[in-house]
């Protein structure tokens, strides 16, 4: 420049005197988690170039906020979370984040959190009412959310709802909408454990591989163990309103989608979405102004597991699925953080960011569904007595119905096609097993029946059994103190 005569000597002294500073490129988000697990999926195919699903930008904004949230709640004693968000139109990965993913000083974050397996609480509940509506429920049935104590192994447990509130009847919207625990396990007694094990897996939740037994009523509550991963998958499902489809996490030539397949009808999905959209179905215990209700229509489901060790939210509305997991992989309980006080604040900032550069629509209603004004008694002394809403109708009735109180008084252990062995280590004189029907306070005997022979009656909902080899089937008569009878005509079980 200066020997172009376009600057003059003393500019080029001052410049010359100036030192250099280098200035480095902001670093690219940190994701190494989720390229491992890339690497998992390609497993032995050659590609010199991969292009994933991530979305970076969306990456770094939720790594930012997740590890803002968490240190604000230090004081909760939380310091492990995870996010996923799948956009449900493409089956894409968008976003996987583990909270202070690459800090050192961080603890147990070398772990993949998208992939650890844990408690779900609450959030399996919607996959429950699923079942419970194809087989033959309404969003307008009504179930009796009151005090209820079962036997367990040899002693018992009661069940109770968060708030420890009791609502009477109710209908399934309202049980649903707020997460009423023990609506859930009678919902689960009308539907099967065996039967809901089969539809998670058919949803994309494989980890669930023990017996049904080993669950028994309580994997209503989510007392089994998923991955963040596979619940969103399965969340993903009702957002496809019932079709499963593998996700993608990378972009390469000649492959294909795999899999592709409908497990649930869409009218059932779609009145589920509604529900779990619903502001007015979750105000009983979630208020009027809860955090869960997003400015555009967005299907919300919360978990806590036992203890406040895991803390779910679980979301979708047209196009996107995110799920949210807070907890300490340590296994150590945090400070009372539910499902809504903590991974909720993200949940909600995920969706306000991927709706700033589009127009969210409303989630999508199936032509199947028609709305049925309804006539519901909640005093089944008083049927003629009733409140009117306006609620789908899944199953062909009569325009105005008056829904009755489901429960289900049958037999829970032993399961259907249950084969047990002989313990040598006990004596053949006390080797006993507990046969087990569901019950509550209206309970008055149990009449018991092995292969058509009555063996037992008892006044309480179990009997102990002397152990005998041999093939069985096993009956019950079920008596209620207001006279009426429930007959469950039996399981097939077998000894060694």
């Amino acid at each position: 420049l200066y020997k172009n005569n376009q600057i003059d000597k003393e500019l080029l002294k001052r410049i010359e005197a100036q030192k250099l500073s280098k200035r480095f490129p902001k670093k690219g988000v940190v994701c190494n988690h989720f390229l491992d697990f890339v690497a998992t999926q390609l497993g032995q195919t050659k590609q010199k170039l991969v292009h994933t699903t991530l979305d970076s930008e969306l990456q770094q904004f939720l790594q930012d906020n997740l590890n803002h949230q968490l240190e604000r709640m230090q004081s909760k004693n939380v310091h492990n979370g995870a996010v996923i968000v799948i956009d449900h139109t493409t089956n894409e990965v968008l976003a996987w984040v583990v909270a202070f993913e690459g800090q050192k000083d961080k603890p147990f974050n070398a772990y993949d959190a998208v992939r650890v397996a844990r408690q779900p609480g609450s959030a399996l509940k919607p996959f429950v009412y699923a079942l419970a509506l194809q087989k033959g429920w309404e969003a307008s049935t009504l179930i009796e959310d009151a005090p209820l104590q079962e036997g367990v192994g040899i002693g018992s447990h009661e069940y109770h709802n968060y708030s420890n509130q009791y609502y009477g009847l109710i209908t399934l919207r309202q049980a649903l909408g707020n997460s009423l625990n023990i609506p859930a396990i009678k919902t689960i007694q009308y539907v099967g454990v065996e039967p809901f094990l089969r539809f998670l897996k058919s949803c994309g939740i494989t980890t669930l591989q023990q017996h049904p037994n080993y669950y028994g009523d309580g994997i209503a509550l989510g007392n089994s163990e998923v991955t963040l991963y596979e619940l969103a998958r399965a969340y993903s499902v009702l957002a496809r309103m019932g079709i499963y489809k593998d996700l993608k996490v990378y972009e390469a030539q000649g492959i294909i989608q795999k899999n592709s397949k409908r497990v649930l009808p869409e009218k059932v999905a779609s009145v589920l979405a509604d529900i779990l959209s619903d502001p007015a179905a979750r105000q009983k215990e979630f208020g009027r102004y809860s955090i869960l209700n997003l400015t555009h229509q967005t299907a919300i489901k919360t978990g806590t597991s036992t203890d406040y060790r895991d803390a779910w939210c679980m979301g979708f509305d047209d196009r996107y699925t995110v799920g949210v997991w807070f907890g300490n992989l340590d296994a150590k309980s945090m400070k009372k953080v539910t499902g809504s006080s903590g991974p909720a604040h993200i949940l909600k900032s995920a969706f306000a960011y991927l709706t700033k550069r589009r127009e969210p629509h409303p989630l999508y209603v199936s032509p199947e569904l028609k709305r049925t004004r309804l006539c519901i008694s909640f005093d089944p002394k008083k049927p003629d007595e009733c409140s009117t809403i306006d609620e789908f109708q899944l199953h062909d009735k009569n325009a105005t119905v008056i829904a009755q109180a489901q429960r289900l008084y049958a037999i829970v252990t032993p399961s259907p096609n249950l084969v047990m062995a002989k313990d040598p280590r006990i004596p053949d004189n006390v080797e006993y097993y507990r046969f087990r029907v569901t019950a509550d306070n209206k309970l008055q005997k149990v009449q018991w029946y092995i292969n058509g022979k009555m063996i037992a009656q008892t006044k309480k909902n179990w009997y102990d059994w002397k152990v005998e080899r041999g093939s069985y089937h096993l009956s019950a008569k079920i008596f209620l103190q207001d006279g009426s009878v429930h007959f469950d005509k039996g399981v097939d079980f077998y000894v060694q």
